[in-house]
């Protein structure tokens, strides 16, 4: 009698082992990684109390495409 109703708790814990839905989460590119990093780090600096902007210039191959560009007058830490 328990030898069956292991192997019952064993198929059952199988069949939930395969019917569960397995969670994935969609992978950032790199250079909107990168863009992102470069916006923390502006933002979590700190900078003097006049306003200033900051300009970044990309020299060469452009690989950040438009990423760089949706942080286009982009302001941080705004009172």
């Amino acid at each position: 009698m328990k030898y069956g109703s292991s192997i019952l708790g064993i198929i059952l814990s199988l069949g939930l082992l395969f019917l569960t839905p397995i969670a994935y989460s969609d992978a950032l590119p790199e250079f909107r990684l990168k863009a992102v990093f470069l916006y923390n780090f502006i933002a979590y600096t700190e900078w003097p109390d006049h306003h200033i902007t900051i300009n970044l210039c990309i020299y060469g191959d452009n690989s950040f495409e438009n990423e760089i560009d949706a942080l286009n007058e982009r302001s941080v830490n705004a009172q």
